[in-house]
């Protein structure tokens, strides 16, 4: 028996193993799966042969065959061999035949050897060519055996590299290159082939000079990349100039060379030029070089006061960029290198800030290298090329003068083709144009080239010195620099919009500082201006932020502090409980938040889950009963970082009575000891205190470092806050609002607005606030070393106590009265269902568990809004409703909701703070139209008491100051339809945000809580109603806290997706579009730098395809009746004009939104087209409903019975609130069937779409379920 447990063992672990292997053979797609032939370039794939380069070189019939081990390994799971097969389409001698013939060649070019097999010399007759080594062997090797390696055009033998010192791990016969197949893969970036096989255009990388003709290459040339997709040809569109062909470019390069130069100055030079930049990213050097060839300095002044040649800073710059490993560049959202950064950084500098005609090839040969760079990011310029750069660098910093240019002009400029160059500054405007840089940028570069008699202008007199790394700290090194400036901004400053507010601060440190360009404007004076003055203070502060380690400030004794922590923090700590499969349906299990003692079963997210088994109450009571079992035995208490070093590296154990009821939860720490849960959340926490008083000040906070909390600090924090503005006040509470262990300011971007979230100039006097507070109170808020603008949570019950102290500062005396709002009760004496009873008894639940805000999840059709109208009366009726009442929404649903409003007899406000006459002049007419006593329509921002305001999504970025002025009042806040703020990126998102935290309660509602394949958008409003750390470890456990109602419709669902085919002239044109990456019918796409048109129109040839399929379908089953989704207006009336010319009556077809004037069908805003309708004769028996994608809400269509789609880019919301048109209530067929069309790009798209539907379905399950039955019984009316 021991024998076949061991046996067992033992396969599973090899299967694992095996399993793990082919994974990561299809991961490193080396040698060892693909085998390479005469001629392939190889690039290191491991981490000892990154950065190497080699090419095969020998017999030109000579290969390595892929080994036969690792290709049936891979074979033994369908799905990697299936992905290997596509992606081997790829490698040239695979490409161009179908996936059955690779098949084939593959397994037969298969060799049964070892997995070690070297890369040559074993007696295939294959060299090496080494192009480039990795910087580990650089290290090591000498540079005259570098030469050796580096000159050696026949190659060499692997075995040959052994006589090589430094090639050898010391103690060892290895060569450390390891020139083993797993380590090396063929690279497919590039093609590295002889001039003289080359038949297209070339360019010089040295000169720029371009050669239309392979017969005018000089015959020197021996060194040649080939890069695909190089623009030949343009055409106008109205939006600009745009690819129209491109081809295959030869990069002329001179041959590989020994170690590269090093250029850098003495090593006391460097190490006070290190000492300077200390704790700064490689963004920093990419602005000094920007800098130093803007301002022109003489010399160069350190901190330290040293000064040094500007020659020799710029040697410096030069070798850190060039070695860098680069940086990620969020204008373009892509990672550049520190090649390409050098190159390009320096040639737009100089076309942008210097005169480009003292050395054109230079500039020229710049921008081949960033090219070359961009494609090929293992090539390393030769000695040559650096040393010819730098040169170019230090002409560019010296010139005198500067190139007058006109962007407007450069704008409307046809771009210039590589090709037909005619000299290097032409070639350079095409090879930023295919780099891709700002519009800026290409247009001033573009007009340069262009004129043939420049003009310019002269440096009067050059500055004598610059401080670095001062200057060069400006938004592109940290926009988040601006939180620096002392608030109020001095005289002149002008906020910006509401989405930039900081956009008029940056513009003026550029014109007035960094900008500043000594050829262009008199520059003597600059400094004695007094916005330069508080930059300088401001540049320097953030040095000072980012080097400083901070003095440490003595601990004179300790303060016993008691804090409680929230019982619902064990469910959170805790967080999910693996149950396995039950049934066959994987499930997780969660601690009740609201009762520990209970349990929560949830369905796992699991690919292709069906709505159609989301509730097994049999399933659910076996998973709780395994959880308990588990709970039992202990559980660690890790899933989030505990509130207190007590409950730290602690488990939590259920205890249950002799008949197996939960009793209590003891938590057992190292110790062992057990301590009840309610006792173990009781705190009495040892505070370091120092009795040493600091003043609090950005200075000091800076200057200082250290725990614990001053003597009085209490007083002192209220000290702080006295005379602060109330608005900033209540964005210090936003900062610390949750129960994070770090948070930071809000990033901004280069254009003075936020990356993730919404910012306010306030938040430069916030910054200000936590800075100081961190001073006296540094275990509840701490500034952290080496990250500016973060703050540390050292003791999370003492940020509480923080946050107490700041909120009492900000609410002051609540409005809270109920008794000034008129006598809520529903005039229309609505019955409600059991859903909506359960619903708002759970909302009161919250609110009496002081819960700050509620979060309803049902589906669409199901009465939420009258939940929170029935709500709202309860609140009334227990005069807790606060004075001011904030009711924001989409514009879609405002009407429907304001008769939900009026039938309490609530009087209403819609806020539409917009200056177009015409536009209010409609609101008007529209919502006033509902209940002219009780609603009223104004174009002004002001909030007032006892009326419901009503503020659609898009208009809370223009009410923002008005709506968080209401703070110290108190106000309840209703987000209708939350998924509409949800994406973290956007200016209603953050101001909702805002108000839920601000707001004395809120309410949040949804039918579609999922908008993408991650549910991290929906944490930022389950951090607002749970009372512990929310993270991705905990999100089911944050989940339970909404109050949550799924339906079940009792109609059974089926889905299925159809993937049309390309016809064989179709499949190649489209392929011409694709990367190699992405495969259709299996074969790779040919397009290795496809262009924003390239992809745009590869989408369409898909559409297309799927649209002939889509009509094709609806035709067939036209009988069943078929809701068909279309991209737009435009889109729908192509579907419409197909379904006509197919034969289908027009009198069957609706057109939801289409123009009644120019659709030949019947049409209309809106519909409810419902069995019952249609048998009453209210509505026409329409057969197909063609519907844009973005009308989603607002109509019923349940007298059909099919779904007919494509893939649009929308987010998870839309597409489920779309397939509930069909499978409502009021659906009465006992099936509905979902289609979905995709092809080639869109099957893409189509998987990240099914990510967020499988997110979705597990989270219906934790719902409460309402059945038909129940919503169609009649309960009794709420009393």
């Amino acid at each position: 028996k021991l024998q076949f447990l061991y046996f067992i063992g033992f396969f599973y672990f090899f299967l694992f193993h095996m399993v793990r292997n082919a994974h990561d053979l299809l991961h490193y797609f080396s040698l060892r799966v693909t085998g390479a032939g005469y001629g392939d370039v190889l690039e290191g794939c491991a981490k000892g042969t990154k950065g190497g380069l080699v090419q095969l070189v020998g017999k030109e019939t000579a290969r390595i065959g892929p080994i036969k081990s690792c290709l049936e390994m891979m074979k033994e799971d369908d799905e990697v061999w299936r992905k290997f097969l596509a992606r081997l389409a790829g490698v040239g001698r695979y490409g161009g035949i179908g996936a059955v013939e690779r098949e084939k060649l593959v397994l037969k070019d298969a060799k049964d050897v070892s997995t070690n097999l070297p890369v040559a010399g074993g007696g295939e007759g294959l060299r090496i060519r080494v192009l480039s080594l990795p910087q580990t062997i650089i290290e090591r090797v000498s540079e005259t055996d570098m030469e050796r390696i580096l000159s050696r055009e026949e190659g060499w033998d692997v075995n040959e590299l052994l006589s090589v010192d430094g090639l050898t791990v010391p103690g060892s016969s290895k060569t450390s290159l390891v020139f083993l197949t797993g380590w090396w893969k063929i690279t497919t970036d590039t093609t590295l082939t002889p001039p003289q096989d080359f038949t297209g255009a070339c360019v010089d990388l040295l000169t720029a000079a371009t050669y239309p003709d392979p017969v005018l290459i000089p015959p020197t040339a021996t060194h040649m990349y080939a890069l695909s997709n190089i623009p030949s040809a343009f055409r106008k569109t109205p939006k600009g100039y745009v690819k129209e062909s491109g081809e295959s470019v030869g990069f002329l390069i001179p041959p590989p060379s020994a170690a590269p130069p090093s250029f850098e100055p003495p090593k006391p030079v460097r190490d006070q030029l290190d000492a300077a930049f200390k704790n700064f990213g490689n963004g920093i050097f990419k602005s000094a070089l920007q800098k130093l060839i803007r301002f022109t300095p003489e010399t160069i002044v350190l901190p330290c006061g040293t000064t040094l040649s500007g020659r020799d800073v710029m040697r410096y710059i030069f070798c850190k960029m060039r070695d860098s490993n680069g940086q990620f560049v969020p204008d373009i959202q892509r990672w550049v290198g520190g090649v390409e950064s050098l190159a390009k950084r320096g040639a737009v500098s100089g076309f942008e800030d210097s005169d480009v005609s003292v050395d054109p090839k230079g500039v020229g040969s710049l921008l081949c290298g960033a090219l070359l760079a961009q494609r090929v990011p293992s090539w390393k310029p030769p000695k040559a090329v650096q040393e010819q750069w730098l040169e170019t660098l230090v002409k560019l910093y010296d010139a005198p003068k500067a190139v007058v240019y006109s962007i407007k002009e450069g704008l409307a400029m046809k771009p210039y083709a590589l090709q037909d160059a005619e000299n290097p500054l032409q070639a350079a405007s095409a090879l930023l144009d295919e780099l891709r840089s700002f519009s800026g940028d290409l247009a001033l570069t573009r007009y340069t080239a262009a004129t043939k008699k420049l003009t310019f202008t002269k440096l009067k007199t050059r500055p004598k010195t610059m401080l670095l790394p001062d200057h060069a700290i400006d938004q592109h090194v940290n926009p988040n620099i601006v939180y620096l400036w002392r608030y109020p901004v001095g005289a002149g400053f002008t906020t910006g919009p509401p989405g930039a507010p900081f956009k008029p601060l940056l513009a003026n440190f550029f014109e007035k500082v960094t900008g500043v360009n000594p050829r262009r404007i008199d520059a003597r004076e600059m400094e004695n201006d007094s916005f330069v003055k508080e930059c300088r203070r401001v540049q320097r502060l953030y040095r000072t932020l980012l080097q400083t380690e901070g003095e440490e400030r003595p601990v004179d004794g300790f303060a016993t502090v008691r804090e409680t922590v929230d019982t619902s923090w064990i469910a959170g700590m805790v967080g999910v409980v693996n149950v396995g499969k039950v049934n066959g349906v994987a499930m997780v299990v969660t601690i009740d938040v609201g009762d520990p003692l209970k349990l929560v079963a949830v369905r796992a997210p699991a690919r292709g889950a069906s709505d159609n088994m989301l509730h097994d109450a049999e399933r659910q009571e076996e998973a709780k009963k395994r959880a308990k079992d588990i709970l039992k035995k202990g559980v660690p208490m890790d899933k989030i970082p505990a509130p207190h070093p007590s409950l730290a590296h602690c488990k939590a154990f259920l205890i249950t009575d002799d008949d197996g009821n939960p009793t209590r939860y003891d938590i057992k720490g190292k110790t062992g000891d057990a301590k009840p849960w309610d006792d173990a959340r009781v705190l009495e926490m040892e505070i370091p205190l120092r009795k040493d008083t600091v003043e609090p000040t950005m200075e000091n906070a800076i200057k200082y470092r250290g725990t614990g909390m001053e003597v009085g600090m209490e007083e002192k924090v209220k000290k702080i806050l006295t005379g602060v503005e109330g608005k900033v006040l209540r964005r210090v509470l936003v900062y610390l609002s949750g129960n994070k262990n770090r948070f930071r300011m809000g990033n901004v971007s280069r254009d003075g607005g936020g990356t993730e979230g919404a910012v306010v100039v306030e938040d430069i006097a916030v910054f200000d606030v936590l800075m100081k507070m961190s001073v006296v109170c540094p275990v509840a808020v701490c500034g952290v070393r080496g990250h500016p603008f973060s703050f540390d949570v050292k003791n999370l019950p003492m940020l509480w106590r923080l946050r107490r102290i700041v909120t009492e500062a900000v609410q002051g005396k609540s409005s809270g009265s109920s008794s000034a709002w008129p006598n809520i009760d529903d005039k229309l004496k609505r019955v409600t269902m059991q859903h909506q009873n359960d619903a708002l008894q759970d909302m009161i639940a919250a609110h009496n568990r002081s819960l700050h805000g509620s979060f309803l999840y049902i589906p669409p059709g199901m009465g939420k809004t009258l939940i929170v109208m029935l709500y709202i009366r309860w609140l009334a009726l227990q005069s807790q409703l606060p004075a001011y009442v904030v009711y924001t929404l989409p514009k879609s649903a405002m009407k429907s909701v304001l008769y939900e409003i009026v039938a309490l007899g609530m009087p209403v406000t819609v806020v539409r703070p917009i200056k177009s006459k015409q536009t209010i002049k409609q609101a008007k007419e529209t919502y006033e139209g509902v209940d002219k006593d009780l609603i009223k329509v104004v174009d002004t921002k002001e909030m007032v008491k006892h009326r419901v305001m009503m503020v659609e999504h898009d208009d809370l970025r223009l009410c923002e100051e008005s709506l968080t002025g209401l703070a110290g009042e108190g106000f309840l806040f209703i987000n209708d339809e939350v998924h509409k703020t949800l994406a973290t990126t956007t200016k209603r998102t953050s101001v909702a945000l805002d108000l839920a935290t601000l707001s004395q309660e809120f309410i949040a509602l949804t039918g579609t809580p999922i908008i993408s394949s991650s549910a991290y958008p929906l944490i930022g409003w389950l951090q607002r109603i749970s009372p512990f750390t929310v993270t991705g470890q905990n999100f089911w456990v944050s989940a339970n806290t909404m109050i949550a109602h799924t339906v079940a419709t009792g109609v059974e669902t089926h889905r299925e997706e159809k993937t049309p085919e390309f016809g064989k002239a179709q499949l190649k044109a489209y392929l011409k579009k694709i990367p190699p990456a992405f495969v259709c019918q299996d074969l790779p796409g040919g397009n290795a730098n496809p262009r924003p048109e390239d992809w745009r129109e590869a989408a369409n040839m898909c559409y297309d395809l799927c649209d002939e399929a889509m009509v094709e379908e609806v035709v067939r089953v036209v009988d069943d009746g078929v809701m068909v989704v279309v991209r737009d207006k435009a889109h729908q009336r192509k579907v419409v004009d197909m379904l006509l010319a197919k034969g289908v009556n027009k009198k069957l077809i609706f057109a939801l939104g289409a123009d009644s004037k120019t659709t030949p069908v019947a049409s209309a805003p809106s519909i409810f087209l419902t069995s019952a309708s249609v048998r009453s004769s209210a509505t026409p028996p329409y057969k197909v409903a063609v519907v844009p994608v973005r009308l989603a809400e607002g109509y019923s269509l349940t007298y059909l019975t099919r779904f007919v789609t494509s893939v649009y880019p929308c987010n998870n919301s839309t597409r489920e609130q779309l397939e509930a048109r069909i499978n409502r209530i009021s659906q009465e067929a006992k099936k509905v069937y979902y289609t979905t069309y995709h092809c080639g790009v869109l099957t893409w798209i189509h998987a990240n779409h099914m990510k967020a539907h499988d997110l979705a379905t597990a989270l219906k399950s934790m719902a409460k379920v309402v059945t038909a039955d129940d919503l169609r019984a009649v309960t009794k009316s709420l009393q």
